[in-house]
């Protein structure tokens, strides 16, 4: 009798385990596209950006820091499309943690398409450059001052 009950749990859990899984990549391919889409993005712009400063790039460098990106990113979207899945399906927190990884890839391809004119793209230089935009008419030393 308890080797029935364990038999029919264990199959009840692989179907449920399984159907998890299904709605699970059914939401997170678009998204892994789009991630993957956004890091070759960032390979290119990298790989402009050493032809442009004249760094030498070797094949396996480049390879070893994308496929660390996809692997990361891969990971940061199967656990978001997971957990959106088991919280209530509607895709909210799988969007919203995908572009908060998208801004973040942004601005690493900004930067390496502005390095080469001299443009130097920091989180602190952002903020600084908000500040200075700011309606509170802050200069260059008080934004410095506000970001030590």
């Amino acid at each position: 009798m308890m080797k029935t009950l364990t038999i029919f749990c264990s199959l009840l859990l692989s179907t449920t385990s399984i159907a998890f899984l299904g709605s699970s990549l059914d939401m997170m391919i678009p998204w892994l596209m789009v991630m993957a889409a956004v890091v070759f993005a960032d390979l290119a712009a990298g790989i402009r950006k050493s032809l442009k400063l004249g760094v030498r790039v070797t094949f396996s460098s480049a390879c070893r820091e994308t496929f660390g990106k996809l692997i990361v990113y891969s990971t940061i979207v199967l656990f978001v499309c997971m957990l959106d899945v088991a919280s209530d399906g509607s895709g909210l927190i799988a969007k919203w943690a995908c572009m908060f990884v998208m801004i973040l890839e942004g601005g690493s391809i900004i930067s390496n398409l502005l390095r080469p004119y001299g443009i130097i793209v920091t989180p602190k230089s952002i903020l600084k450059w908000f500040l200075k935009k700011s309606p509170a008419n802050i200069t260059d030393e008080e934004a410095e001052e506000l970001l030590k």
